[in-house]
């Protein structure tokens, strides 16, 4: 398979905590590892206009998480620590001893806790619209909605859904491809997968986090160990994370599908000089 002139590799992989995932590859195998970790309710396919700008240098992988996509939707196990333990073995099923993590809202706080438990693992930490916690009056308002016992969940609920996501027009056969994935998610699963992330509450470990994370937001980019305050720096609501408007990306929604992204590796655990 051809994807924007580079080789797009679709599998499937047993993971040794039960389920079989769908997953994208991508680039040189020798290279540097990147995983990205969707959202809710995504798939890989959220990540796949993000792959065709990435140099064939990088080893990048997309997977479908566990209920999601393609991938199997075993009867139990969607909270936080459960997807964050199939992340590690994913990278087990695949080779790879470390790689540089990308989440995306839920999936950013399975990234984040992957590197609370297995830091060895984590080369570097990139966080997409996350949040110090996901049980915010925006989300507990989108639990409340996600009652429907209807399966598949309605399409012009899940279309409304994407909408809201995207700060500007996607092409139309990419934004109904999303829709379309975004159904293949029970409706069980809308609500048990929300209910898990907005349980979660890792924010004694949050400061300990290593690699040090950098988080991209709307119009902020955020990253953490700073030294100092300067008219750059200004602190986040994160614990131990900083953000500089300077690195900010303009014009961002909250789906990474419909954002101008940027790889920004200077974005680390040092901040810049004082002007």
């Amino acid at each position: 398979m051809q994807h924007a002139g580079r080789e797009l590799r679709l599998a499937k992989t047993v993971l040794a905590t039960g389920p079989k995932v769908h997953y994208a590859e991508q680039g040189d195998p020798g290279g540097e590892a990147i995983v990205f970790v969707h959202g809710w309710p995504h798939s890989w396919y959220s990540f796949s206009r993000v792959l065709g700008l990435l140099p064939t240098s990088y080893h990048a992988f997309a997977f479908d998480q566990r209920g999601f996509g393609d991938s199997e939707r075993p009867a139990c196990c969607y909270g936080i620590d459960d997807l964050a333990a199939d992340v590690v073995v994913f990278l087990d099923a695949v080779g790879i001893q470390h790689a540089s993590l990308v989440g995306h809202s839920l999936g950013s706080f399975i990234a984040r806790r992957v590197a609370e438990t297995h830091p060895e693992r984590v080369e570097r930490l990139i966080l997409i619209g996350s949040a110090v916690t996901a049980a915010n009056q925006a989300l507990l308002e989108v639990q409340a909605s996600v009652q429907t016992p209807q399966n598949p969940v309605p399409a012009q609920f899940a279309r409304q859904f994407q909408t809201s996501t995207a700060y500007a027009p996607l092409p139309e056969a990419f934004f109904e491809q999303l829709v379309t994935e975004s159904r293949k998610l029970p409706s069980r699963l809308w609500r048990e997968v929300l209910d898990g992330v907005i349980a979660f509450d890792d924010t004694e470990d949050l400061g300990r986090t290593r690699p040090p994370p950098c988080c991209s937001g709307g119009n902020t980019t955020r990253c953490s160990r700073a030294k100092s305050r300067s008219a750059w720096w200004h602190r986040s609501p994160t614990p131990g994370c900083w953000y500089t408007r300077r690195r900010a990306t303009a014009r961002t929604g909250s789906a990474p599908s419909g954002s101008p992204m940027t790889w920004t590796p200077s974005c680390d655990s040092s901040r810049p000089p004082d002007p």
